[in-house]
């Protein structure tokens, strides 16, 4: 029963995308990303070589690997759909419920998240 996990192994298993997600102020697309691996972090595994390789496979699958530097703020909604998007595969959970994960997106986007 998934009342009975911790948090964090309910995040090992799961990941969700709300339709509608907010940034802290003054995050990088990097940063944000790099959240998704917050469910694999304990205390005695701090951030690795893994978790910097997935986050930047993440980038590259959703194609924002050359906004990784700017400040989520600073993006269009497209651009932002996607880092999103990002942050959710960075997590890497058997199950990813996906709330309209294509709005804001151009036809072409839309069809590479459905791909």
């Amino acid at each position: 029963q998934i009342a009975s996990l911790p948090s964090k192994e309910i995040a090992r298993r799961l990941g969700l995308l709300p339709q509608t997600a907010i940034a802290p102020d003054g995050i990088t697309v990097f940063d944000l990303v790099s959240r998704g691996r917050y469910p694999h972090q304990t205390i005695w595994r701090q951030w690795s070589a893994r978790d910097e390789q997935v986050v930047r496979d993440a980038l590259a699958v959703t194609g924002v690997t050359d906004l990784a530097s700017r400040f989520v703020g600073e993006l269009s909604g497209g651009q932002r759909q996607r880092v999103w998007l990002a942050m959710a595969l960075a997590q890497e959970t058997p199950i990813l419920l996906l709330d309209e994960p294509t709005t804001f997106l151009d036809i072409t986007h839309q069809f590479d998240v459905l791909d």
